[in-house]
Parts: C-alpha cells; structure tokens; sequence
C-alpha cells in the first residue's frame, strides 16, 4: 500500500537511507516493488533506534544532487523527526497522535541536505487510511 500510495502521489525517492534492521528492508523492498524506477538504497546501521540526531546526520551526508530522499526507519525517531523538523501545528496532528509501521510522511523543504533545519509536512500516509 505504501509503494502504492507513494507511486499514485509523485513521491518518488531518487536515493533511500534505510535502517538494517530486517523489518525496515523487508518494508521498503515490498513498497520499492510498486514503484515505477527502482533509487539508490544505502543500509545505515546508525538508524537501527536511532533518535532524530542520528537521522539528521544520515541525511546530512547525503549528496546535493538527490532531490528526493526516503529514509528508512523506527519509531520513535521517525515521528520525532518529523515534529522536528515540521513543527507542532494542526497539520502534524495525525503525525503527534500514531505514526504506525508502514506510514510515510512526506516533507518539503528548501535546505540543502547538509543544512537541514525545517521542512513543511506536505502527505503523510497510514496503511489504515
């Protein structure tokens, strides 16, 4: 459903940043299969429970020249991230309340991977929705 969904919407991944942890690749090889190209995936064990300190210093090391980066994770790094780098508002509210596996939340912003410090939450998906 997630590939679906991320497929439908244009949420297309030039590169993903996942955890190697099996659960996380098992997800995102079932989600990659729905996608029209296949991205770049680099395994981090730094995101294996990470905190969004960890995540950010993942991205952080991404190259300039990805325009749309997935990353792949846990909880609660994943919905703490999110929050932020998105805020506390009425639009992260889904996000505040249950962020379950399989759910994707989709950030836009105009920082470099490097100086990422916000991003405006843009989707987000749960598998129930």
């Amino acid at each position: 459903m997630l590939g679906r969904w991320l497929s439908d919407h244009g949420y297309l991944p030039d590169h993903v940043v996942c955890s190697t942890a099996r659960r996380t690749k098992d997800t995102w090889h079932r989600a990659a299969q729905e996608l029209p190209k296949q991205s770049a995936v680099e395994y981090d064990d730094e995101l294996y429970g990470a905190g969004p300190e960890e995540f950010l210093d993942a991205v952080r090391r991404v190259p300039d020249t990805v325009t749309t980066l997935a990353l792949v994770g846990h909880e609660p790094g994943v919905s703490e991230l999110t929050l932020q780098l998105a805020g506390h508002g009425d639009d992260t509210r889904q996000v505040q309340t249950k962020f379950p596996t399989g759910a994707a939340a989709v950030l836009a912003t105009g920082d470099t991977w490097t100086d990422l410090r916000a991003g405006r939450l843009v989707a987000f998906f749960r598998p129930r929705d």
